[in-house]
């Protein structure tokens, strides 16, 4: 995804949060608690779980970044392997009720956000500024993080109400 400036992102950002809010608020707890919304079984709890620890792996690749190499996606995992850490994720957070996956993930949006907003448009938007980063802009994995998961989330829960009729 391409941003025109640091507005543009945190605009975008903005969007596709709130579209996803009000979608969840449009759920009552036990259609968050009703399998098949997405994979093998999964509910909208376990989406939301899946984005917070998303949201939080990013966070951990900034930390760590600043002091050394990391890790990514995940110890352990390769990117070739986000299926099976997308199912460790999906294991360790599915006893996890929905109100308390909301609240961790509305928690780590925020700092996710926050991190956004206290970077320069330089620091966002332009490859390389972050060693952790690579040859990309950190853009590209707040991105995936943030506004594809919110995406994701939309169409997964909106397609399964759908199949609900």
């Amino acid at each position: 995804m391409k941003f025109k400036d640091k507005a543009d992102f945190l605009n975008t950002v903005d969007l596709e949060w709130n579209k996803f809010l009000e979608l969840l608020k449009s759920l009552d707890a036990a259609d968050r608690e009703k399998p098949g919304v997405w994979g093998d079984g999964w509910t909208v709890k376990d989406m939301m779980a899946h984005i917070h620890e998303w949201h939080n792996m990013v966070l951990l690749w900034h930390k760590q970044g600043q002091k050394g190499p990391v890790e990514m996606p995940a110890p352990g995992y390769k990117w070739s392997e986000t299926p099976a850490l997308n199912h460790a994720i999906y294991e360790r957070y599915h006893s996890t009720s929905a109100a308390e996956a909301e609240k961790k993930m509305k928690a780590t949006h925020k700092k996710l956000y926050d991190l956004a907003v206290s970077l320069s448009e330089k620091q966002l938007l332009e490859p390389a500024q972050f060693a952790w980063c690579g040859k990309n802009a950190i853009t590209t994995y707040m991105a995936a993080a943030i506004i594809s998961h919110y995406r994701w989330g939309q169409k997964k829960i909106k397609d399964w109400k759908k199949s609900q009729k």
